[in-house]
């Protein structure tokens, strides 16, 4: 039979709680990277709204080459084609915007973002890379 020395629990003990603080910081690491240095409300905020700019304007510029596909023509200025029942429509159930941040126009030829704060940019109907307002600072 085995007896426990004294000394013997002390050193189980301290083993243990050095595993324990080691699993602590690791997950720390793992888990909490981004409390070491918090983004202020408004930046992630700008981010979700450019996020959801983005987004809005790509929804838009399929609805536009939808048309386009369908009638062989691009749609006339304004967001009412989208939405309307005519020319095989329609394309979208509401003209994506956000009027606090952006606004997405249709010039007949170009897709435009109008953005609250910074400038606005356009871009032609079938463009791969479209500059948009949405990265305007």
């Amino acid at each position: 039979m085995r007896t426990v020395d004294v000394d013997d629990a002390g050193y189980t003990m301290i083993a243990l709680l050095v595993v324990v603080l080691i699993l602590g910081v690791l997950s720390a690491v793992v888990l909490g990277g981004g409390f070491a240095n918090p983004q202020p409300v408004v930046t992630a905020t700008k981010g979700h709204v450019v996020s959801a700019c983005e987004a809005d304007y790509n929804i838009v510029d399929e609805a536009v080459q939808s048309y386009f596909d369908a009638n062989l023509v691009d749609p006339p200025a304004g967001p009412s084609w989208a939405t309307a029942h005519a020319h095989g429509g329609p394309y979208l159930q509401s003209w994506p915007d956000d009027p606090g941040y952006y606004d997405i126009a249709w010039t007949g030829q170009n897709l435009g973002v109008d953005p609250a704060h910074g400038l606005a940019s356009f871009a032609s109907s079938g463009s791969s890379a479209a500059a948009t307002g949405c990265f305007a600072r």
